[in-house]
């Protein structure tokens, strides 16, 4: 049987991406929070699933705000921390919202798991 992980990705990954320039830049973790809450049942597959779409998520959001920019900002970080290169700068974001993506889909996915007894 066939994992339906990419498929969830892939649809994961359109939804935050239509979202993310109407809402706060936090609401994009609570999506992973609920997803990890709701469908994700493994923890390894939660953290990999939200590190992964937080990781693409926040280096497409970069590219395409820095192409229509006057003076990219991620040149502007790149030089203030010591002539870094742009793309290293890229991954550098992209590696901050996989790990933020991870941890929330991770923690929903923990929280689930957790019985309440009376």
């Amino acid at each position: 049987m066939r994992s339906p992980f990419i498929p969830f990705a892939s649809i994961f990954i359109i939804i935050i991406s239509i979202i993310q320039f109407f809402l706060p830049w936090w609401v994009p973790f609570l999506l992973f929070f609920l997803a990890g809450f709701f469908f994700l049942k493994d923890t390894g597959k939660s953290f990999l699933f939200g590190l992964l779409v937080g990781f693409l998520i926040w280096i497409g959001t970069s590219v395409y705000q820095d192409i229509g920019s006057f003076i990219p900002a991620a040149q502007v970080i790149a030089d203030l921390l010591g002539g870094l290169s742009r793309i290293l700068v890229y991954i550098l974001t992209g590696l901050l919202g996989g790990i933020v993506g991870g941890m929330s889909a991770m923690s929903g996915t923990l929280l689930s798991k957790i019985k309440v007894s009376h």
